[in-house]
């Protein structure tokens, strides 16, 4: 399958572009959190 076509179905596909985004913040959020616990743990 051509990468154009497959881009082309998402981007019409808008539900399914905001659920990505929504994983995507949510994955973001989730590693941000983690490195701070590290640095809190990290420090003494």
């Amino acid at each position: 399958m051509c990468f154009h076509n497959f881009y082309k179905e998402l981007k019409m596909d808008k539900q399914k572009v905001k659920l990505l985004e929504h994983y995507y913040t949510m994955i973001l959020s989730i590693n941000a959190t983690f490195m701070r616990l590290e640095l809190k743990n990290f420090n003494p």
